[in-house]
């Protein structure tokens, strides 16, 4: 048995001779093959899985990470959830680094006493910091008997605020365990088509070859649905800052156009590239970034007066007359189209195939 033959390949790819050549009859006489090209095609099937468990193993890695980070965000909703605010004296600070978080942030580790017990918590040093023998607010869960950092409080008001519609995404209504959840959830998803397109390639399968394209209609569903759902609510709120503003003007300090596929342009034009606008304007002695149409933007300067409504519910507001851009809507839609599109070629293709085989 030569060393291709002992290859643990598929048998197209496995049968050699061990003669230095392999000729074929055709038409015209003897095809020449030589052992070059078989060997090409065993590197490039080599190669092809090679990448393939590198993929499987990154994505697992990012899989695990996202596994270990939702546990814990888990926990500290439940902490903020369930657990009781107590003051404590801190008797001691560490700045060890003990766990993967700490390479994350500025982070020590406070020694304290509580009901004659002693305790140890991690604090994160963002927002405030400790030393020794002064007092912080730490919550504790009796269930475990333990102690862990709140989460920090919202951030005041800030003299620049930016408009909903200026950067819309339900996905800034989601909690962090949601979003930590969602994105374990297309994590695994992926790993789980890496694999079993790679179990495919060396053992083909039916049954997996049926679930892998399952796989990626589902996912291509649920991107439908997701988008399909984010301009409805994004069309919702502009409805609602519509029908519940008031008439307002502000003060425009400065335009801007941004390229929805990423990068600043303030000139120059491409046909291929769709652009958002907003202005910087002064509301109520703050400063606040609205969305604009393209014709604010060509006709507005800086000192110049807009005429907005405001809506104090939502503390939000945008220019009078503002409608949402075209191709807020049209993002859904060819979505949906390129799903519509990809089944009624397969089930084209199917067809064809039956009845091919129906002729033979």
């Amino acid at each position: 048995m030569s060393a291709f033959q002992a290859f643990p390949f598929p048998q197209r790819f496995s049968t050699y001779s061990s003669e230095s050549f392999i000729f074929r009859r055709s038409s015209g006489g003897y095809v020449f093959e030589s052992m070059g090209q078989q060997l090409l095609d065993v590197l490039k099937r080599v190669v092809t899985i090679f990448v393939l468990l590198l993929q499987i193993a990154v994505v697992g890695a990012i899989t695990w990470f996202l596994w270990i980070v939702y546990n814990d965000t888990r926990l500290q909703s439940r902490f903020e959830r369930e657990g009781r605010s107590i003051r404590v004296h801190i008797d001691d600070v560490s700045y060890a680094q003990r766990s993967w978080k700490d390479f994350l942030g500025n982070s020590v580790y406070i020694t304290f006493h509580y009901n004659q017990n002693h305790y140890q918590a991690r604090y994160v040093q963002d927002t405030s910091y400790v030393s020794r023998g002064a007092y912080t607010t730490l919550l504790y869960l009796a269930d475990l008997d333990s102690f862990r950092q709140p989460d920090p409080e919202p951030p005041h008001p800030r003299m620049h605020r930016t408009s909903r519609l200026v950067k819309w995404t339900v996905v800034n209504d989601v909690t962090t365990e949601n979003k930590v959840l969602g994105g374990l959830i297309v994590a695994a998803s992926v790993l789980f088509f890496l694999s079993v397109s790679l179990i495919n390639y060396l053992v083909p399968v039916p049954l997996l070859q049926t679930i892998g394209k399952g796989i990626v209609v589902v996912a291509w569903v649920g991107l439908s649905v997701f988008l399909t759902y984010d301009t409805v609510e994004q069309y919702n709120y502009w409805n609602r800052l519509r029908s519940g503003g008031q008439p307002a003007q502000v003060t425009i300090l400065s335009t801007d156009k941004v390229s929805k596929s990423g990068g600043r342009s303030r000139h120059g034009r491409s046909s291929f590239r769709t652009y958002s606008y907003r202005a910087t304007v002064r509301f109520q002695r703050q400063e606040r970034v609205i969305a604009i149409s393209e014709d604010d933007y060509e006709t507005a300067r800086a000192g110049d007066r807009l005429n907005v409504v405001y809506n104090p519910a939502l503390d939000d507001l945008m220019p009078a007359g503002y409608s949402l851009p075209m191709d807020e809507y049209l993002v859904p839609v060819f979505v949906w189209g390129m799903l519509l599109v990809g089944l009624w070629l397969y089930t084209s293709r199917s067809k064809r195939r039956q009845v091919s085989a129906a002729r033979a």
